[in-house]
């Protein structure tokens, strides 16, 4: 059940559904030279973003529902413990039967909070054998990714050109 975020034990820096997570990374994008174009259902991805022969498939998720817009309810720890879960397999699905004719990379998006990083570290190893990149968005909306050093070589090389 949603929770007050001021209830938390440690309350969530930041609060973001995953519309704003998309929003954030969709400007993001747009600033480094991507085509974007945005899923507007569950049975596609959040967004998948070509520059040049690579093509970002991201999922999103955030702590917050998007019905909660504008409160201060985020999901409480047993929801974002299955929303990982979800994020994961949704993932693992889009990568066996999504088709490009660009390399393929996958992130996995959500806001910098200390519930989900903590989750989500916890997995890297396993994240980084799927070949599943982490996206982090942060409260300034600075964006930073994560993934063992072959993967992030390779994100970070797309930026850089």
């Amino acid at each position: 059940m949603p929770k007050s975020n001021q209830a938390l034990k440690s309350p969530d820096p930041i609060v973001m559904t995953p519309d704003d997570i998309n929003e954030a990374l969709c400007t993001y994008l747009s600033a480094n030279g991507f085509s974007i174009r945005r899923g507007h259902d569950h049975s596609e991805m959040d967004i998948r973003a070509v520059r040049g022969k690579v093509e970002l498939f991201i999922e999103s998720r955030g702590n917050q529902a998007f019905k909660n817009k504008g409160t201060d309810l985020v999901f409480d720890s047993s929801q974002i413990d299955n929303h990982l879960s979800e994020h994961i397999s949704q993932i693992m699905r889009f990568q066996q039967s999504i088709s490009s004719p660009y390399e393929k990379i996958f992130i996995m998006a959500n806001p910098y909070i200390p519930r989900i990083v903590e989750r989500v570290h916890k997995l890297n190893k396993g994240l980084d054998k799927l070949g599943i990149i982490r996206g982090w968005i942060f409260k300034e909306g600075s964006i930073t990714f994560e993934a063992d050093q072959n993967l992030l070589t390779k994100i970070e090389g797309i930026f850089d050109k």
